[in-house]
């Protein structure tokens, strides 16, 4: 029964043994998968990781060439801003000119006018002058006139008298 029973514990044994393997070359198989799985995913996650890196490289470039582009943006803007607010100093230095040199022209304009008035005023008052010396020389004329009028007037009374005395002088010479 002991010769009978080796061969049965060899073949136990054997198959152990041949389980022992296969269930080491499962575990080695299913090892390997899961290596293999394992490195796939970290290929994978270090292909991301890099896309990763290199899409935050693009855009940190990128945030750098539109902060730059943002800065002469703006000198351009100050720039603009400085010259409008030259031209508008100059223009408002100009118009004060113009309008100080029209003033200044409308204010010489106004005293010749002025100059001009009291000239006219002047030549009126002379004229008006004139005019009255002009009246009191004629009434002076007109009462030497008068005068001279009223003395011929006696003197023609007086020679009326003497005439119509004469006459009747000679006519009593004559009834005598």
């Amino acid at each position: 029964s002991l010769e009978s029973a080796l061969p049965v514990a060899d073949m136990e044994a054997g198959s152990a043994e041949a389980l022992s393997e296969r269930m080491a070359a499962q575990s080695a198989a299913a090892a390997v998968k899961a290596a293999a799985e394992a490195s796939a995913e970290a290929t994978a996650a270090l292909a991301a990781a890099k896309g990763a890196a290199e899409a935050a490289r693009a855009t940190a470039a990128e945030a750098r060439e539109r902060a730059a582009q943002a800065q002469a943006q703006a000198a351009a803007v100050r720039e603009r801003a400085a010259l409008a607010q030259a031209r508008a100093v100059e223009t408002a230095r100009k118009t004060a000119e113009a309008l100080a040199e029209q003033e200044a022209g409308m204010a010489a304009a106004a005293q010749a006018k002025a100059e001009s008035m009291v000239e006219e005023m002047e030549e009126a008052q002379t004229f008006a002058a004139e005019k009255v010396e002009a009246m009191v020389e004629a009434e002076k004329l007109v009462e030497e006139q008068a005068i001279v009028a009223e003395k011929a007037t006696v003197a023609a009374g007086k020679a009326t008298v003497a005439v119509k005395a004469d006459r009747e002088g000679q006519r009593s010479e004559a009834m005598q």
